[in-house]
């Protein structure tokens, strides 16, 4: 099963650094190039997140990235992710911080811990098992055309 990780900084700039170098050893870490995206907690309380889609790609990370962002706060959980994980994650979000998240294939978190490691950032994980997954809109989307 692919893990939904989250490497949070207590920067706004740390998460950026990270992807850069996530997208030069992606192929490396077998992590799908729009399968990671970059969420900065602003100063002002509000969040940016930004993510990255190749033009050939559909629009289905981006579609997850937004629930994803969406579901956190929510005590109602469209996309099943544990709660101890949205907690836990919250709780390391604070205004000037940053995390970078990213969608690790089965055995793939420790070598994109590992790799990003000299960046610092503290990293969280969860099982997207029975979790909405991009496979879900992935599936979803095909059956509206």
């Amino acid at each position: 099963m692919p893990e939904l990780v989250a490497i949070t900084f207590e920067d706004e700039t740390g998460a950026d650094r990270a992807a850069e170098e996530l997208g030069r050893c992606r192929e490396e870490l077998l992590v799908d190039p729009d399968a990671s995206a970059v969420l900065v907690c602003e100063r002002d309380d509000s969040c940016r997140l930004t993510t990255r889609r190749r033009a050939d790609a559909t629009s289905q990370w981006c579609e997850f990235w937004g629930a994803m962002l969406d579901a956190l706060p929510s005590s109602a959980d469209p996309m099943a992710m544990e709660l101890r994980f949205r907690k836990r994650l919250l709780a390391q979000l604070r205004p000037g911080s940053s995390a970078l998240l990213l969608v690790a294939p089965d055995g793939g978190r420790e070598r994109a811990v590992e790799a990003l490691s000299h960046f610092g950032g503290r990293a969280l994980s969860h099982r997207l098992e029975g979790a909405i997954s991009p496979r879900s809109y992935e599936a979803r989307a095909a059956t509206r055309t």
